[in-house]
């Protein structure tokens, strides 16, 4: 009797520990931050690892010039195959070993952390004919790291486990438009009369940027030079919906005046 109880808490144990094991999903491969270069997603001494049963996330990526992020505060939906939640930029809190705590002071904006969900953006999974199960989408970090993409044409982040979701839509799949637009700097100070406008667009068959003409309808980035304030409108359409939204850069010029001792000093 005593032989089969301790055959049985041995089954037990080595049945729970390969469904345990069996539960948990990997991420592999790389992000790419303009701001901040490529995020690591898996090493011998880290790896993020998503609880295929409750969806949380545990782990650490890294990044060479941020140091670990901590994805134990982000979670999966795999009903609807979405990430909510934050990877916290470790070195950016005043206990680094353990991610928490207060941000430290004087970080300059540096936010500390990194959004995998926004009103008009966030990382989902899917399935890639080719490529297989993996992330796609942007996450946000703030001014200091931007923006987040999670697949490109030459990296990608696998998602490791069975991948029961449908192919991506094709270009007959018409659904709303979701897009994001920015200009960066959205300030400029004369001379400088350059900046950058970004988008990320979802769901649009064609795209355009009033003084640019058409653009990509997914995704990209084009210079532009100013001698004005400007305001840049993207508008995409697919078959039965269409959708706008603008960018503005700002231009200031300084005003020079002698300054007086005693006298009024300059004009407001």
């Amino acid at each position: 009797m005593r032989h089969l109880l301790l055959f049985s808490l041995i089954f037990l144990s080595f049945t729970f520990a390969h469904f345990s094991s069996a539960a948990m999903i990997d991420l592999s491969g790389f992000a790419w931050s303009e701001n901040i270069g490529w995020i690591k997603f898996k090493d011998a001494r880290y790896g993020v690892r998503i609880d295929d049963v409750t969806g949380a996330i545990s782990g650490y990526a890294w990044s060479s010039n941020l140091g670990y992020l901590d994805f134990s505060y982000a979670n999966f939906d795999k009903n609807n195959n979405t990430f909510s939640g934050e990877a916290r930029i470790c070195s950016a809190y005043q206990n680094e070993a353990s991610c928490s705590g207060p941000l430290k002071n004087n970080l300059g904006g540096f936010e500390g952390r990194l959004k995998l969900s926004g009103a008009n953006y966030g990382i989902r999974r899917s399935l890639n004919i080719t490529t297989g199960c993996s992330l796609s989408g942007y996450a946000w970090g703030g001014d200091v790291v931007g923006w987040v993409s999670f697949r490109g044409n030459n990296y990608r982040v696998n998602m490791g486990g069975d991948c029961p979701v449908e192919p991506e839509p094709t270009i007959e799949t018409e659904k709303g438009i979701t897009c994001d637009f920015e200009a960066t700097p959205s300030i400029l100070v004369y001379p400088r009369s350059s900046a950058t406008l970004t988008w990320v667009c979802s769901g649009a068959r064609a795209c355009s940027i009033s003084g640019l003409g058409a653009v990509r309808k997914d995704e990209g980035s084009r210079n532009v030079s100013i001698t004005t304030t400007t305001t840049f409108t993207l508008s995409c359409t697919n078959k039965s919906r269409s959708f706008s939204t603008d960018a503005t850069i700002r231009l200031v010029r300084p005003t020079y005046c002698e300054i007086i001792p005693n006298g009024p000093g300059c004009p407001r």
